[in-house]
């Protein structure tokens, strides 16, 4: 094939040519050169160096704590997850206090590694101290604690753990990464088997666990909720047994799935009963006994306009707006007046709204009547009405969160979420 090149584009194309050449040879001498060294992690070898393997425990050493790469976390895909990661660590409030979590850091990466130190006769509360370290070390990362999310670097601290004190609460946590699959995808089977190892040790949280595998491999059932939340739906929980067996050996975990069940079935006083027999140990329960006392609080000062034909204004409200079914624009505009004949201004203020835009016929008009269900003039002025929903209760990140020290738990990015979400 001939090309013509005229002058002009013959010397365009000597110099494209000669940056082309420039750019091979740097590529060449770029290669031979050394390659530069990256630049270092946040966490610093001379701080926190990666555990020393033993060779007669044969305990596998654990990666360096280091950031993980931006939204690192749980690597399993399985059905059923109930939990998640934000997206990075929590930004440290001052140097101050970057200073003590790095210290702490160091601290346990010590004690995990000490083993080496140790004399004959310290030697067994030595391997305690060390496993206690690992197991922290790895809650830390599960949960982002002053460390991105890491599950995988979490798992490898956790099987150092369990190596050093196969008796352990590290059973637990290697059931909880097999479960969600910290490394690896979901392994029921391996889960299993250390769910019934667990027994033996921590009957109660077991008994939890072998709810979430029930739950994880179980379809989600909806039902009917009850009428006071408005309608709607609400989850079905899975072998409500396995629960009621954690919760009497005294999980925290599974006082609050009993405590939102409850909750979602209109029984409060169960609710709360369950939430305060978990606030000990659950972040989560506590959480939600303060946003069910929040809510009594509002239902106790709204409770003042049952008077002056307030409830026939919430009545009203309800065929209005049709948060317990279909809405009903007639029923509305007759308990509008009955409220107003009782001297309640707010169903005054609706009920003239209401007739100062008629239809053609003389009759409600249907279009108007559906752009006032969405004010509420309650109020010196009217404005958008809340919507009736429940209160969103809380559930703690992982059911590991309680093994986690209080400093470390404040520090946490992992969420929580509800199932089925």
């Amino acid at each position: 094939m001939t090309v013509r090149v005229s002058g002009g584009g013959l010397e365009r194309g000597r110099v494209v040519s000669l940056v082309l050449l420039v750019a091979l040879l740097a590529g060449l001498l770029g290669a031979s050169t050394p390659a530069r060294a990256q630049p270092r992690a946040v966490w610093h070898d001379e701080d926190i160096a990666a555990p020393m393997n033993d060779e007669n425990l044969l305990i596998p050493a654990p990666q360096p704590l280091s950031p993980a790469l931006p939204g690192a976390g749980f690597s399993g895909d399985g059905a059923g997850s109930l939990f998640d990661a934000d997206e990075g660590p929590q930004a440290l409030p001052n140097p101050q206090a970057e200073q003590e979590l790095r210290h702490r850091l160091r601290i346990l990466q010590a004690q995990a590694r000490q083993l080496e130190a140790a004399s004959k006769a310290q030697g067994r509360a030595t391997v305690q101290q060390a496993a206690q370290a690992a197991l922290e070390l790895g809650l830390i990362h599960l949960h982002g604690s002053g460390v991105p999310v890491d599950a995988g670097v979490a798992q490898q601290w956790f099987e150092q753990a369990l190596a050093l004190q196969p008796q352990g609460r590290a059973v637990g946590a290697m059931a909880w990464c097999y479960l969600q699959g910290c490394q690896l995808p979901p392994d029921a089977d391996a889960a299993r088997e250390m769910i019934t190892r667990l027994r033996g040790i921590q009957p109660g949280r077991a008994a939890f666990l072998e709810w979430a595998l029930a739950l994880q491999q179980s379809p989600l059932i909806m039902m009917p909720a009850p009428r006071h939340s408005g309608g709607g739906q609400r989850l079905q929980v899975p072998q409500p047994a396995l629960l009621r067996e954690a919760a009497r050996a005294g999980d925290v975990h599974a006082h609050v799935e009993l405590g939102i069940d409850a909750f979602n079935q209109g029984q409060e006083t169960q609710a709360r009963a369950h939430f305060r027999a978990a606030a000990h140990g659950s972040p989560a329960a506590r959480a939600n006994l303060t946003m069910l006392d929040a809510v009594r609080q509002r239902q106790q000062q709204g409770g003042a306009a049952a008077q002056a034909g307030g409830r026939e204004l919430e009545a009203a409200h309800r065929a209005h707006r049709g948060t317990q079914g279909p809405a009903n624009y007639s029923e509305a505009l007759r308990l509008y007046r009955l409220a107003a004949q009782q001297g309640n201004a707010a169903a005054r203020n609706m009920l003239q709204l209401i007739l100062s835009r008629p239809a053609a016929d003389g009759g409600i008009n249907v279009v108007w009547m559906r752009e006032l269900a969405l004010m509420d003039f309650s109020g010196e002025l009217p404005q958008l009405a809340a919507p009736v929903s429940q209160p969103q209760l809380q559930r703690d990140p992982t059911p590991l969160f309680d093994w986690l020290p209080a400093y470390w738990q404040e520090r946490a990015t992992l969420r929580g979420l509800l199932p089925g979400d």
